[in-house]
């Protein structure tokens, strides 16, 4: 049995997701790029988030073969054996993530339109 991550080598994996992704099967690689957000849980697990707009992706990682295909190679990509949840957000996961002129509108309440 191979030893549990710690939350700092979970860490290492969330800011190396990227290049985790990368060695992934095509298949599996495409869902995984609709991940809006990666990062350490409270309870020191990898935490992979999605939005509606994911919703495709989220379907497809969280099937039975495809969690147990992103365990074996969360392991050999750490070395360890990397814990992990999968879930789905409803609306904006972060601020980040959004249009800064809508969030700029709705933070003064009106709507702004861009044109080219």
């Amino acid at each position: 049995k191979i030893p549990e991550a710690t939350p700092d080598e979970v860490k290492n994996v969330s800011v190396n997701w990227r290049r985790f992704i990368g060695g992934l099967p095509s298949f599996y690689k495409s869902a995984a790029e609709m991940i809006r957000k990666v990062t350490v849980a409270e309870n020191g697990k990898l935490l992979l988030l999605f939005d509606e707009a994911g919703i495709i992706g989220y379907d497809i990682l969280t099937a039975e073969h495809a969690k147990t295909e992103l365990e074996e190679r969360l392991a050999k990509f750490a070395g360890k054996k990397v814990e992990f949840e999968i879930r789905i957000e409803d609306g904006p996961l972060d601020k980040k993530y959004q249009d800064p002129i809508a969030v700029f509108g709705d933070s003064i309440g009106i709507d702004i339109v861009t044109e080219d």
